[in-house]
């Protein structure tokens, strides 16, 4: 039993388990409970439980319900003396806001912010926390697999929503343009976790997203995979079109390299490429560096004590 209870029905991208795992690291007796394993694998995953009945002694002695994806389900319990938070970073709460600030705004005590896209939408006492990643377990990378190229990679989860048919046509003109100089290697293909982390570590700059908008809904945001690949080392080109939002409430720059449509894509490969061996393992450092220093479960589980659970528990 814990004092945290973390749950989802699916917890995408095991983020659950991995807030669960920061909040742990910062002291705080957490456990992350979901309902469906996940299909990319990964070695540890919350505890899944298919009933409420089963669910219903640990909902009992927690003293916080935190809900993620935007997804709430009836955990076998009266939930009023209980505080809740909420956690929105998909595509639910971008397509149904409305509604679903209609529904957690009546009961919840914080709303947990994943992307700067779904910032001020109507979310009661929301808090801004990106990503967590596991530095302990990702190594950095930084030596290049291939002396004397440099290598780009783009694996997207879905290519509809990563922008991938821009990044196919201009890194294509990109290695066509600078013989012998780049590669870039781009599948579709879906793989399980620790396999799309093997195949990041063997570029050198990882292309995560050139997507400004999602059904009509703008976008424009890196997500997960950056922070993933920056902690293996790697240099990350992505989209933000909300520049100045992380700097604001990480109090740091970011150190990816940002290109919001195909101009900015095509200036991003050339300034990594003319970059001298100094000035490129200094980048690939300075990424991993941000990572560690506010990505980390460490740094991660102290932002939500320090945000929230310090005022809950």
């Amino acid at each position: 039993m814990a004092d945290v209870l973390i749950l989802a029905i699916n917890d995408w991208a095991n983020t659950g388990w991995k807030y669960a795992e920061c909040l742990k690291s910062a002291g705080v007796d957490a456990l992350m409970i979901k309902r469906k394993p996940h299909h990319f694998e990964y070695p540890q995953q919350g505890m899944i439980l298919s009933s409420i009945e089963e669910l219903a002694p640990y909902a009992q002695q927690a003293k916080v319900l935190h809900y993620v994806a935007s997804s709430f389900f009836y955990p076998g319990i009266d939930i009023r003396s209980k505080k809740i938070i909420c956690q929105h970073g998909n595509s639910l709460y971008r397509e149904n806001y409305e509604s679903v600030n209609a529904f957690f705004n009546a009961f919840c005590d914080y709303a947990i912010i994943q992307e700067p896209d779904l910032w001020d939408m109507g979310a009661l006492n929301q808090v801004y926390i990106s990503y967590p990643v596991d530095t302990e377990t990702i190594k950095p990378v930084f030596e290049s697999h291939t002396p004397g190229k440099r290598i780009f990679g783009h694996f997207p989860s879905s290519i509809h929503t990563k922008g991938s048919a821009l990044i196919w046509n201009v890194l294509k003109a990109e290695v066509d343009n600078n013989r012998g100089k780049i590669e870039f290697w781009y599948t579709e293909d879906t793989v399980p976790w620790e396999e799309n982390l093997g195949r990041i570590s063997l570029c050198d700059i990882y292309i995560e997203s050139v997507q400004l908008d999602i059904k009509g809904k703008p976008f424009g945001t890196w997500g997960n995979s950056a922070v993933e690949a920056a902690a293996l080392g790697k240099i990350v080109i992505t989209n933000d079109i909300w520049r100045g939002f992380y700097e604001r409430e990480y109090n740091r720059p970011c150190e990816w390299i940002i290109a919001n449509n195909e101009k900015e894509l095509y200036e991003a490969v050339d300034m990594v490429v003319g970059m001298t061996e100094s000035e490129f393992m200094a980048k690939k450092q300075a990424c991993r560096a941000q990572v560690v220093g506010c990505h980390s479960f460490k740094a991660t589980g102290e932002r939500l004590v320090d945000k929230i659970y310090k005022n809950l528990l």
